[in-house]
């Protein structure tokens, strides 16, 4: 249930247009990073299978401030939120 990527196509790259990469088909999803004041939580992810209609159709949840490269200085914490396809 993907869509070809026709910006692809569009940009006139030779692996883009022809052979296997020609076939490979996106799936869309919705992508949120959000940034919370303060976040008193002692995990780095959460992943959800998607049958608990509470959560709806969240995929994974990421704690951004958590990757090396990525620390805060004002204690915000950073996270990423991704849907199931």
């Amino acid at each position: 249930a993907g869509y070809h990527r026709n910006d692809l196509a569009k940009a006139d790259v030779k692996e883009f247009t022809s052979g296997t990469t020609r076939n490979i088909k996106s799936v869309k999803s919705l992508t949120a990073m959000v940034v919370f004041e303060h976040l008193n939580m002692n995990v780095n992810g959460i992943q959800f299978d998607g049958r608990d209609p509470k959560f709806g159709s969240l995929g994974w949840a990421a704690r951004d401030t958590s990757k090396p490269g990525r620390e805060r200085t004002d204690n915000r914490e950073c996270w990423v939120l991704q849907s199931h396809p």
